[in-house]
């Protein structure tokens, strides 16, 4: 707790920004991320207040808890709709994410690429 709070006495900005991180690590839906551990993590974090803890335990349980059950009733959606579209569906999701995710990768190297020659040319 000690180093935590002379990291937010050096960095404030961390200090603001400590909660937001606290509710984006309980909606990770991983073993351990939830609201317990999380707990833990904001009293060592510089020793959060109890209210700041809680309050961000509960948005983050919130926003994965919505997630997760407006993901399951789209998927159930497509499922009684028929099999066939409900795995067309879900292989249209994939194939668009595997697309957009191509293109993004495609002009981060070409951009990298044009600034690493900007930089070979300059004086």
């Amino acid at each position: 707790m000690t180093t935590g709070r002379e990291q937010f006495d050096r960095h404030p900005i961390i200090e603001h920004i400590s909660s937001v991180g606290l509710a984006f690590f309980v909606m990770i839906p991983f073993e351990g991320s939830g609201g317990v551990a999380a707990s833990i993590i904001g009293r060592m974090l510089g020793g959060m207040d109890h209210l700041k803890i809680l309050i961000s335990v509960g948005i983050g349980s919130l926003i994965s808890a919505s997630a997760i059950a407006l993901s399951a009733g789209f998927i159930i959606s497509l499922v009684e709709s028929g099999i066939i579209s409900g795995i067309a569906g879900g292989a249209g999701i994939i194939i668009v994410a595997i697309v957009a995710v191509y293109i993004w990768a495609k002009r981060r190297r070409k951009n990298n690429k044009i600034a690493a020659e900007e930089k070979n040319t300059e004086p």
